[in-house]
């Protein structure tokens, strides 16, 4: 029997790891499946917005799909779902799934252009970021994210088992998308500055700024940019295009102090870091080794990423050579996982003759308890495995593409493998030990998880990951060069993207504070923008013109400076053979 998900079980963000808020000492480690996309059926006779989207949500058939989740595993304890629209109420299924145990990660964007929450990704920064995006964003935040309850006169959220809400995923799929990275840290950023103002104004702007912080970390979910496992061919290995998207979203977004009131109230725009990765593809992958002989991809993540934490910012007033902390402070999960079962096994002679026929092998999963294990949980926060529907060959169920009423068939041998690992790696009980003693990434001995002894091979760096940086705007301006020289784009700095947030100041303690105004810099007009004022423009002059020289020559008046008499004068003048020529081009 698992327990319902109340205020006091709610899940917050301390350092590299995912807490519990009434107890900081104990980890949560997600075990998550991804829920799938209902289908939108067209109204093609009905203009009525919520009738168009009706079948998109289904809150009964929602709800099925927890309740048989539930009963096929007690281990389950996250859904990540990927579209909401903000026509729709849904609190039935945010509550029925806090009471069976599941925290949930939505989406602050959509996949659908018609409700505006599309971050264009083939948009140079600033015009991948939107004010119609902005909107959508903030209907999430409003509703769902800030929706607040009083409870024993203290104010918590209506929805508690809200684990994450995600900014972008894999916004960044290939090397010129990179010139709209900047525009998913703006959005963040104004999601938080309105989130800030939303929760002052709820306090009839009476709190201090240490106050109206910290009751913005305890209301408002933690944010999650979701990344793809991918590299620039032998350029850049996968395992550090995924560093460098960790270090700028984590660096690039303080840069000038865009979201800090003072330098001792940072607030972050990206809280989580995930990371869909579709590698282990082999019955005989293991932690350290691919099946061809490689160095391991889980391995090579592990310490590319761990080597984050050992980096130095800044330098103490007395001793040059100090730490002031690690500019990367931020829980690392797998946000998707699961190789595609076209993949899984092609290449190593295990596929049965039915799999060979098909062309594709139920997964194994045996990932899980390495993901579960050490040394990795030392780093990572847990996984989400991909998928309950999605495309053909990810999807763990049978029966086609889900109606998004009816549940999906579960009797399969992919979720079977799912269930069993994730039963096994749980039962273990992996995660109960927050063991830090991996303290050397370099080929150092530690145990695996289930009691065995393993060295750790090197990894070949390619690019080596300098150990200091002055400050956090120099680490940013360093990542910001590595990607301009790889991804051949040119990066536009945060803070120079206007932001949605209307203009106002935040009264607090007293006194006031402009650090979350908006900022002034005027939105650059396209070329199409400024062509159709100037046509505008031209028309309404040339009409203007036409129509006072039809009004004077209907009814002349005295204060007219070309009066009937003074017109033909003139084009006699002009023209003497032709004095009606006035006449003839003002009629």
């Amino acid at each position: 029997m698992v327990a319902p998900i109340t205020y006091e079980d709610r899940v917050i963000v301390k350092d590299n790891y995912l807490v519990y808020q009434k107890d900081p000492s104990r980890r949560f480690f997600v075990k998550g499946i991804a829920f799938p996309v209902a289908p939108i059926h067209e109204h093609k006779n009905n203009d009525d917005h919520d009738d168009e989207y009706s079948s998109f949500y289904n809150a009964k058939g929602w709800i099925a799909i927890l309740r048989q989740l539930r009963k096929a595993s007690p281990h389950i304890n996250t859904i990540r779902l990927y579209e909401l629209y903000d026509v729709h109420d849904y609190s039935e299924f945010f509550h029925e799934a806090a009471r069976l145990g599941f925290y949930l990660v939505l989406p602050l964007t959509s996949g659908q252009a018609s409700t505006g929450g599309i971050l264009n990704r083939n948009k140079p920064a600033p015009h991948c970021y939107t004010e119609d995006l902005y909107h959508y964003g903030t209907t999430i935040v409003d509703s769902i994210l800030l929706n607040t309850t009083s409870i024993a006169n203290s104010i918590v959220s209506t929805y508690p088992n809200i684990l994450a809400a995600v900014l972008g995923n894999e916004v960044m799929n290939s090397l010129p998308a990179w010139q709209a990275a900047p525009c998913i840290l703006a959005f963040g950023r104004d999601l938080k500055r309105h989130a800030l103002s939303t929760l002052q104004q709820q306090t009839f702007q009476t709190d201090h700024e240490e106050d109206l912080i910290r009751r913005l970390h305890d209301l408002l979910p933690p944010f999650m940019y979701a990344t793809q496992h991918d590299g620039i061919g032998a350029a850049v290995s996968p395992a550090e295009m995924v560093q460098w998207t960790l270090e700028y979203m984590a660096t690039c977004a303080a840069n000038n102090h865009i979201l800090v009131r003072s330098s001792d109230q940072p607030i972050s725009v990206i809280d989580i870091f995930g990371i869909n990765i579709e590698s282990w593809c082999s019955s005989e992958q293991q932690f350290g080794v691919n099946s061809d002989g490689t160095i391991g991809t889980y391995l090579d993540l592990y310490q590319q990423l761990a080597a984050l934490q050992s980096i130095q910012i800044g330098n103490d007033s007395n001793n040059e050579t100090e730490s002031h902390g690690t500019p990367v402070q931020v829980p690392i999960l797998f946000s998707e996982v699961g190789c595609s079962k076209q993949l899984f096994n092609r290449d190593n002679g295990l596929r049965t003759p039915g799999q060979i026929q098909r062309q594709s092998a139920a997964r194994d999963w045996k990932q899980l308890s390495v993901i579960m294990g050490l040394p990795m949980k030392t780093v990572w926060s847990g996984f989400v495995a991909y998928s309950y529907g999605g495309p053909t060959y990810f999807r763990m169920t049978k029966g086609g593409l889900w109606d998004g009423v009816h549940p999906l068939d579960i009797d399969t041998t992919d979720m079977h493998n799912f269930l069993n690992e994730l039963n096994k790696s749980s039962t273990l009980e992996l995660m109960e030990s927050n063991s830090s003693s991996l303290t050397d990434n370099r080929g150092t001995s530690v145990e695996d998880g289930l009691g065995n002894e393993t060295t750790l091979p090197l990894t070949a760096v390619t690019h080596a990951l300098p150990s200091h940086f002055d400050s956090v705007e120099d680490h940013c301006a360093n990542v910001q060069e590595r990607f301009e020289t790889y991804c051949k784009v040119k990066f536009v700095p945060v803070s120079r993207i206007p932001s949605f947030v209307k203009d106002k100041e935040l009264v607090i303690g007293g006194g006031t504070t402009t650090a979350f105004a908006s900022r002034t810099i005027p939105r650059p007009f396209s070329p199409y923008a400024v062509t159709a004022v100037l046509v505008t423009t031209v028309v309404l002059v040339v009409g203007l013109v036409l129509f006072l020289l039809r009004y004077a020559k209907q009814k002349p008046r005295k204060w007219w400076p070309f009066r009937q008499d003074k017109t033909e004068e003139l084009s006699s003048l002009v023209n003497p053979a032709s004095k009606d020529s006035y006449r003839t081009f003002a009629s």
